[in-house]
């Protein structure tokens, strides 16, 4: 697992630069105006012209960041919808094939009793007993068996996708929040050139952290989707001939509880059950 390399530690300290920035900011306009000679005015006007041009270069480059990383992360998230995507269509794809295992039992089970109760009632005529002789089988359940496996095994064969994506969502906050602030400082405040020096540094370290975790969720990425491409389209493939078949099953069960509905008499078993009371008497 890619470990954490920049933490909210490096973030708060930007805030918490942005913070005495504005104070110092604040303590140096309640100073009282001193009187300087000429020369120390032209010397404090050439480093302030020095500093606003440090201060314009830095809005560039920043401007230019937010630019390179609003492309690249669009980029980023195509990958990861399409990811999002593939997973969501195999969960139903699982979700639907243990379904149609559940009808098949119940089908076979459902079968196994209609034909003792045909049997019984002596309704099982040619018709009835050929429809019963064949859903009575065993249930093949080996294909949707593998299906689910198949399926169940892809969406639970990536935990280090899931644990870099996690990383990389903390890591994107903090890259927004130290861009955020670094902007802020550098719009509403007068840094020293040595602030502005340490600013860029622990900026720098949070875009570096948060592009590595991209670059290796990236790497891993296209094999995933890959391998869960081709999970997808074994199963659809096997689901859609299981359901055909299964489907011509679900059709006869129609078909039958039809015909031994047309047949059983309501008032055959209260004749029944009257003449039994009677002869008990």
């Amino acid at each position: 697992m890619l470990t954490s390399e920049i933490t909210f530690a490096q973030t708060n300290s930007l805030n918490l630069l942005l913070k005495q920035q504005v104070v110092k900011h604040i303590e140096e306009i309640d100073e009282p105006l001193e009187e300087k000679e000429y020369k120390e005015l032209d010397i404090t006007k050439t480093l302030k012209l020095y500093s606003e041009d440090a201060h314009d270069e830095m809005k560039i480059r920043l401007a230019n960041v937010q630019v390179e990383e609003s492309s690249l992360s669009n980029q980023h998230k195509a990958r990861c919808d399409t990811y999002d995507l593939l997973e969501t269509v195999l969960e139903h794809v699982l979700q639907h094939a243990e379904c149609v295992m559940l009808e098949v039992r119940s089908a076979n089970r459902l079968a196994l009793v209609l034909n003792s109760f045909a049997v019984r009632e002596n309704y099982a005529n040619e018709a009835v007993s050929a429809a019963l002789s064949n859903l009575c089988r065993s249930p093949g359940l080996e294909l949707l068996e593998e299906i689910r496996a198949k399926v169940f095994v892809c969406l639970n064969g990536h935990e280090k996708i899931r644990q870099l994506r996690q990383e990389y969502e903390k890591r994107k906050n903090n890259y927004n929040l130290a861009l955020k602030n670094f902007k802020i400082i550098l719009e509403v405040i007068n840094v020293s050139e040595t602030s502005l020096v340490k600013l860029k540094k622990q900026f720098d370290d949070v875009l570096e952290s948060f592009q590595q975790c991209r670059r290796v969720l990236d790497e891993e990425l296209p094999s995933a989707l890959t391998e869960m491409t081709k999970v997808l389209i074994e199963s659809m493939t096997m689901l859609g001939g299981e359901c055909s078949i299964w489907g011509r099953h679900r059709t006869e069960l129609s078909s039958l509880l039809r015909k031994l509905g047309s047949t059983v008499s309501v008032g055959e078993y209260a004749l029944r059950e009257l003449d039994d009371l009677k002869g008990g008497k």
